[in-house]
């Protein structure tokens, strides 16, 4: 693993940058609009990650899980740069439980992603076994400090019990966006991401995105396949 500037080159060849603003907006966006039958936070072996929407960007975005250890094989196009998101967090308007309400400003809707963000306990990037180093993945932390975006939910959202509509969201957590050659013969990759936030480390009284604590361990095989 070579250090280039703001870049990682890994062993395999691939380079390992943080996601842009334009990425994560993107990546919240399709995961909010997404009913419980298509989300792949849930019930996910792979099969929900292959059917994403052609945004022009040659983008494929990974997911986390619910709660758990969860396996997936998907493919991916070669020429596609891929998302890996670690302990990611969107705080909105549209919750109905928890300290998140419908007419947040601003300032609250961070103050409660940054709650979660200092409870981690373990953060964790693998890729092909080749461990990413921690002072990287604090570096790649995307915070949406200035300003929300919009985001829809339909009705019964999965994840976030939200009431149907669009709302404003602010992210934070760490987004990664792994770049392959189209020409390397690398036919298969393995990416691990896993990690804690343990909400014994927040201050007595403080509201938080997650109501208990949450683990993700999430291993990805991608079979990189000509579109």
């Amino acid at each position: 693993m070579i250090r280039k500037g703001d870049e990682y080159i890994l062993s395999n060849g691939c380079k390992l940058y943080r996601a842009d603003k334009k990425t994560v907006e993107a990546y919240w966006k399709w995961i909010c609009d997404l009913s419980k039958n298509d989300n792949p936070f849930l019930n996910n072996n792979g099969h929900k990650d292959e059917v994403q929407p052609n945004r022009g960007d040659k983008m494929f975005f990974l997911s986390p899980a619910d709660s758990g250890i969860s396996d997936r094989k998907c493919k991916v196009p070669l020429g596609y740069k891929i998302l890996i998101p670690s302990l990611c967090v969107v705080a909105t308007g549209a919750t109905k439980e928890g300290g998140e309400k419908p007419n947040a400003k601003l300032e609250d809707l961070i103050r409660l992603n940054n709650v979660d963000q200092r409870c981690i306990e373990f953060r964790s990037v693998e890729i092909d076994k080749e461990q990413i180093p921690e002072e990287f993945l604090k570096e790649c932390r995307y915070s949406s400090r200035e300003e929300e975006f919009p985001v829809h939910f339909p009705k019964d959202h999965p994840i976030f019990n939200a009431t149907s509509g669009d709302c404003k969201a602010v992210a934070d957590g760490v987004y990664l966006i792994l770049e392959c050659p189209s020409e390397s013969d690398k036919s298969e990759l393995k990416i691990h991401f896993k990690g804690t936030i343990d909400l014994k480390l927040k201050s007595e009284g403080e509201e938080s995105l997650e109501t208990t604590n949450y683990t993700e361990d999430v291993t990805y095989t991608l079979a990189r396949k000509a579109d």
